[in-house]
């Protein structure tokens, strides 16, 4: 299909009242749906998705209306395709519903409101999954969740680079850098992880890395000085030194090594995890009730810690921002971190697509659907 710029579809127009939306002279009446993978359910992937025709999104006045190329699967996206999140979720987003939360294409249309970004501009995004709707042919997205996509990656590899490194950096916020800070990174061939060794190196940490064996020589290409395989039994080569203590411990390994962890932190250290209950709480007891009881938890572990071990912890959690995403486009850019190139699946193919993600949640190489091979129609 050609591009969809001159091509949408009379309905979008009338569906945003035109007044809300910039350059409607952009769409004829040859599009009115886009083809998605829609979660309908909760279970086993091929039970609960089908590839579909859906409306195109509508837009807000502060949102941007991006010709999706690539999106990404994340993790999250494979639990809360049983259930992980519903409470929350459901409440933005009911099913039937579009989710992945990252994605790169082009814009084609923008919100009154929207000064950021022009029809035309190559962009990427990062959004929360209460947002998503990324899996798709095209994605309404807040000019605030979004950045000018880097001229040195293409569509597919960009298309990773948004949810996990803006989860490294918000772990990363609790950081004091100093050159030689010795700092843990469990989960190091994963994509926070494997941003994290290679941007704690740049402000001169000295960084250890944990990962299965397979991943070994890619979390060393990082730069990490040296790498754990967490899997290999203790005092042989490769395994984990009891002796080593750290300042710094940054759990992207699913939380499976943070009690482990609070024993390797020097008194004063810090222990930052990516892995909190918030979602489960919420799922078990509300919204709010949920919220208050993570904030308690978090409360007792900080107070439970520091009084018994002299040790500092946190959650760290995704928080959208523009800046952040300008800053990982610029450093890859710049070629200071580098990506790894991901598996790439057809919208067809979201059952194998699932499939990998699920069996190698830790793995360089993130999968992503391809939307740049469009097509007029889809069969239900």
């Amino acid at each position: 299909m050609k591009s969809v710029i001159g091509t949408i579809g009379r309905s979008f127009c009338e569906r945003q009242r035109c007044s809300s939306v910039k350059s409607c002279r952009l769409f004829s009446t040859r599009r009115q749906s886009m083809k998605a993978v829609l979660l309908t359910g909760y279970g086993p992937t091929a039970e609960v998705f089908r590839l579909a025709e859906v409306p195109i999104p509508a837009l807000a006045a502060h949102e941007v209306l991006i010709e999706v190329h690539a999106s990404a699967i994340n993790p999250i996206d494979a639990v809360m395709r049983n259930g992980y999140g519903r409470t929350a979720f459901e409440t933005q987003r009911p099913l039937p519903a579009v989710l992945g939360r990252e994605c790169s294409g082009r814009v084609v249309a923008i919100g009154n409101n929207v000064w950021n970004f022009k029809v035309g501009d190559e962009v990427f995004a990062a959004t929360s999954p209460l947002y998503g709707g990324m899996h798709a042919e095209f994605a309404a997205v807040s000019e605030h969740h979004m950045a000018l996509k880097p001229q040195k990656t293409d569509h597919y590899q960009t298309a990773t680079m948004g949810y996990a490194p803006l989860t490294a950096l918000a772990a990363m916020d609790f950081v004091e850098y100093r050159r030689g800070l010795p700092v843990l990174v469990e989960g190091a061939s994963g994509a926070a992880g494997s941003f994290a060794v290679q941007y704690l190196k740049l402000q001169g940490c000295h960084v250890t890395g944990t990962c299965s064996a397979r991943n070994v020589d890619y979390v060393k290409s990082l730069g990490a000085d040296v790498v754990w395989d967490y899997a290999a039994p203790p005092g042989s080569s490769g395994a984990r030194d009891d002796a080593a203590r750290f300042d710094l411990v940054l759990d992207f390994g699913g939380g499976h090594a943070v009690p482990d962890a609070f024993n390797r932190l020097r008194p004063g250290g810090h222990l930052v995890s990516a892995s909190s209950d918030l979602v489960r709480l919420i799922d078990t007891h509300g919204i709010v009730p949920g919220v208050a009881a993570h904030l308690a938890q978090l409360a007792s572990e900080k107070l439970v810690q520091k009084t018994a071990f002299d040790v500092n912890f946190d959650w760290a959690y995704f928080r959208e921002s523009t800046d952040r995403l300008h800053l990982v486009a610029g450093l890859a850019d710049a070629e200071q971190i580098k990506f790894a190139a991901p598996r790439v699946f057809t919208p067809e193919q979201f059952v194998e697509a699932f499939d990998y993600v699920d069996s190698k949640p830790l793995a360089p190489a993130k999968a992503v659907f391809d939307f740049s091979s469009r097509s007029e129609s889809v069969s239900h």
